[in-house]
């Protein structure tokens, strides 16, 4: 039960933590309640220091405001972690082992969501998850007492009560905020309309794959819970949050009987069925007058976007990211709907084609130094397929190209901020068009066919997101809106004359024009759902535009039609005005120091057992930065009759990263000394490591160990092994007599597996092939095996490993393939069943000592079987597999082997980085 609880923990609080560049140097500033860790590469600049400042007087007001409504006050300060190493928005927050936000400072330019203060609403976000997550009354507050902060009910609610909370607090306490949002309303609605609302247990952890995938417990959690505010009081979340900090984990329909009179299931049901009225209700409105005919081009789905025209008008250039294959530049022809990839890469932003039509700007995520992930442009000869790399480091996207093809405006970031630059392309000089400090914010700057003006999207605190107009021979910025609804992605008509974007002014997206002699508006569409990022044809005929639908976004045409066009309604602003009290707050500045949040915060009774039965304590921690963790656990060996601690500590401040660990009682003691280097690339990942163990037992021994690893390997939405990619490795470990060790010997290893994904993508083909050899003492006749489990030289179908040998050979061929996408729970019960998948195998090896014609017939194995397993979330994180499989062993004996295991992909071989990227683990076993 310790194990399975520490797990969990690992799992929740296993946050995103970069690889810190070396280079940099960390300070603190601290106030009343919080401690803001900031960098600087060098020496301490006035800009780090002045945002830093920034974000701790927004903390104390958020603590300020939030506070007294919620009810609850942490002890302690929290700290707040500025990592300035990515080109997106977003944040997190976690309670273990002290309350902890880090916050991603780029502001959120050309969101489909407004803000009056984007960095107040993303804190005013991650404290509402620490002052729900810090509660703990009744029980809890004296199991806190005794164990410690582990201790923290609330941070195992269903993810949509979470997530909702926090959005439900930013709208709450911000004049805009998501639940203020036309696009969740139109997701809503939309999903609403196509009879694929989702039902609560579907939005209990961040896993589900189908649309809206990790969004829905933010779109629907926030959405039910306003609900029963307005059914209830507004108060009714934080009532809600104090009644489950009393009860144990799991138990929150017991807090929503007490404060909504019902269960949570109950209550789901009466708000979807008050959202199929007002979806119904809304599609009668909209549809009195006619709908614009949009004629859909792709069926991607999910996050496709960025439309853009060839020079001839016979193909439209798009971004797929569909979670199903690499991310991708896609050109479609809307004759005949045939699509061509054209680049694949993290790409991000709008994309421009040169008046010329030989080249492609666009801006892709690439990352450096071992933890930055940051935009640039490049842009690619479309005869040819050759990318250049048109800014470094400059933070860069949404490129677009003036009319005489010499310069290139785009947006940079920097510092927590926005600004527009121009690229000379005849010189690469870049020279700043604009020099913010105010936190305004740039996107999807366009040039007019004159190129005289840049037409682009501009945030302004207070919540004015508006298109301007910047003249190039004066300087002077014309507004042609302004208004706090959200207007987005600017495109010119050919003939210049119109400017198109779209805006949700009556609560939908819709297109419009703004006629740049009369300055007139139009809306110029009536759609049920959205549409966003127009972009006009050559022939001035037609727009491709990204449509909405319950599957996602897809591109779309429609036609011009100039008599379909109707004034602009007038704006009608209901949004709050909510003036916060930010103001500067006393603090304190100084070098950062790991020490005050590196204690231990919690211990928790420990049972475990691997060759002998231990009890005793255990506890584990981390300081802000994640630059030292440690776990540290001590008792009592029953069969050894002995005392014993096992203590792991890792140093990651600089390259490599330093690993000691230890395990020691009165009858033995051993200890490791590892460095590890990672190399991490963009589409790629390596790794080495070299290391060192001593054990004692009744004798003394000294080993040294290296490995290198490689790994490209892929898996994707709805797949549910790698489908692509391949990993390489190298294993070494060695024992000489000189140094203590028994003998002397040498092991060699070397791997390799390469995926092959075939249609339907999902399905993935592994060819796995190990070679292993040792020696020196005579004993190296004990170095490998073949074994009957997972491992680098299994072969399945036989009851016991083989007898071990010098020199092993093993390969083998797997089939892996999803047989059902389940994707449902029961209720809000803390499960969630993720797919059904299958697989059939073939394995061979083969071991012998000395040379090769040396191998006999009773060494080599040969076996086959099918493999059933079932992939869930437990406790509404802790992923889990439940694995069956029937092997048989053909060769050089008939036999059979059936297997029952749970595994996690905590403790697998394969841990999952991301959706797009698989890379392989460090560590594999010698021997199995």
């Amino acid at each position: 039960m310790a194990t399975l609880l520490v797990l969990t923990v690992f799992t929740i609080f296993d946050i995103p933590s970069p690889s810190f560049d070396p280079s940099l140097s960390w300070f603190t500033l601290e106030t009343e309640h919080f401690a803001v860790h900031f960098s600087c590469r060098g020496r301490l600049t006035e800009e780090r220091v002045r945002f830093a400042q920034d974000v701790a007087d927004i903390c104390e007001e958020v603590h300020a405001t939030l506070t007294p409504v919620v009810g609850w006050v942490p002890d302690g300060r929290t700290q707040v972690v500025i990592a300035d190493f990515y080109d997106f928005h977003n944040g997190w927050a976690a309670p273990l082992p002290d309350n902890t936000i880090t916050i991603i400072p780029t502001p959120p330019a050309g969101s489909r969501v407004n803000d009056d203060n984007w960095l107040r609403t993303l804190i005013i976000h991650e404290y509402s998850h620490i002052l729900q997550f810090d509660m703990a009354k009744g029980t809890s507050a004296l199991l806190r007492k005794l164990f410690g902060r582990l201790v923290i009910p609330n941070a195992i609610l269903p993810v949509w009560l979470t997530e909702g909370y926090a959005v439900y607090n930013e709208t709450r306490f911000t004049g805009f905020g998501r639940l203020r949002s036309s696009e969740h309303e139109m997701m809503l609605r939309c999903a609403s309309l196509s009879k694929r609302l989702l039902s609560i247990d579907r939005c209990g952890t961040y896993e589900l794959q189908r649309f809206p995938a990790g969004t829905a417990p933010y779109l629907y959690g926030s959405r039910f819970l306003a609900h029963l505010a307005r059914k209830v009081g507004p108060d009714a979340p934080d009532r809600f949050n104090h009644a489950n900090a009393g009860y144990p984990p799991f138990f929150e329909n017991c807090a929503a009987r007490s404060v909504y009179k019902s269960d949570l299931c109950r209550l789901w049901q009466r708000w979807l069925d008050s959202v199929r009225t007002s979806s119904a209700a809304a599609e009668s409105l909209i549809s009195r007058q006619p709908l614009t005919r949009l004629s859909r081009l792709t069926n991607e789905g999910f996050w496709t976007g960025s439309p853009c025209w060839s020079l001839g008008g016979r193909e439209v250039y798009y971004i797929a990211d569909n979670g199903r294959e690499y991310p991708a530049i896609k050109a479609i022809d809307p004759a005949t709907g045939d699509s061509r990839v054209l680049h694949r890469g993290l790409l991000t932003g709008s994309m421009s084609l040169s008046p010329d039509g030989r080249q492609l700007a666009f801006a892709e995520f690439r990352l450096s130094r071992n933890g930055y992930w940051f935009s640039d442009i490049f842009s690619l000869e479309l005869a040819t397929g050759r990318l250049t790399q048109l800014t470094h480091n400059l933070r860069a996207r949404d490129p677009d190209f003036a009319p005489d093809t010499s310069l290139l405006v785009f947006v940079t970031n920097h510092d927590g901020q926005n600004d527009l630059c121009l690229l000379d392309l005849k010189t690469g000089t870049v020279s700043n068009l604009t020099e913010t400090q105010d936190r305004t914010s740039f996107h999807s700057p366009r040039f007019s066919p004159g190129g005289r003006l840049i037409a682009v999207g501009v945030n302004r605190p207070g919540g004015y997101s508006d298109i301007e107009l910047i003249d190039l021979t004066t300087g002077w910025t014309i507004p042609v809106t302004h208004d706090r609804c959200l207007d987005l992605s600017p495109c010119w008509s050919r003939t210049g004359k119109t400017l198109f974007f779209v805006s949700d002014r009556t609560g939908l997206f819709n297109l419009y024009g703004y006629n740049i002699e009369s300055q007139q508006l139009f809306r110029c569409t009536n759609v049920l759902a959205g549409v966003f990022e127009p972009a006009v044809s050559p022939d001035n005929r037609r727009i491709a535009l990204v449509s909405y639908s319950a599957d996602g976004n897809d591109i779309s045409l429609i036609e011009m039609n100039r008599r379909d066009w109707q004034e602009a309604e007038p704006v009608q602003d209901t949004f709050p005005f909510i003036e916060p009290a930010i103001t500067p707050r006393p603090s304190q500045l100084y070098y950062y120091n790991p020490f005050p949040t590196i204690l231990p915060k919690f211990w928790l009774p420990w049972f475990a057992w691997q060759s002998d039965w231990e009890a005793g304590a255990f506890t584990l921690g981390w300081d802000a930065l994640q630059l030292h963790t440690y776990q540290l656990a001590a008792g009592y060996r029953h069969q050894a009759n002995t005392p014993f601690m096992t203590l792991s500590y890792s140093w990651s401040r600089y390259l490599p990263t330093l690993t000691l660990s230890a395990d020691l009682d009165l009858s033995k003691q051993s200890s490791s000394v590892t460095l590890s280097f990672p190399f991490l690339a963009t589409k790629s990942g390596q790794w080495l490591d070299l290391g060192s163990r001593f054990n004692h037992e009744t004798t003394v021994s000294v080993g040294f160990d290296a490995g290198w690893l490689f790994s490209n390997a892929r898996s994707y939405r709805f797949s549910v092994a790698p489908v692509e990619g391949r990993t390489l490795g190298l294993l070494a470990d060695a024992r000489s007599r000189s140094i203590l060790s028994e003998q002397d010997r040498i092991r060699l290893i070397a791997h390799w597996s390469e995926y092959f994904g075939f249609p339907p993508k999902t399905w993935s083909l592994c060819l796995h092939i190990a070679a292993g050899t040792a020696f020196g003492d005579t004993s190296a006749n004990s170095a490998f095996r073949l074994g009957n489990r997972a491992g680098l030289f299994q072969v399945r179908g036989y009851p016991e490993p083989d007898s071990a040998r010098r020199n092993i050979a093993a390969t083998g061929l797997q089939l892996r393939l999803p047989l059902w996408w389940i994707e449902r729970g029961i209720g809000t019960a803390p499960v969630f069943f993720q797919n059904v998948n299958g697989a059939v195998f073939c394995d061979w090896g083969t071991s012998w000592n000395g040379a090769p014609s040396a191998i006999s017939s009773d060494g080599h194995r040969l076996g086959t079987g099918i493999e059933l397993r079932l992939d869930f979330i437990l406790a509404r994180y802790l992923p889990l597999s439940i694995t069956t499989g029937l092997a048989f062993g053909l060769s050089p004996e008939l036999s059979n082997n059936w297997y029952l295991g749970v595994n996690s992909d905590l403790l697998s071989f394969a841990k999952r980085e991301s959706r797009q990227q698989e890379l392989y683990p460090r560590r594999l076993p010698l021997i199995e």
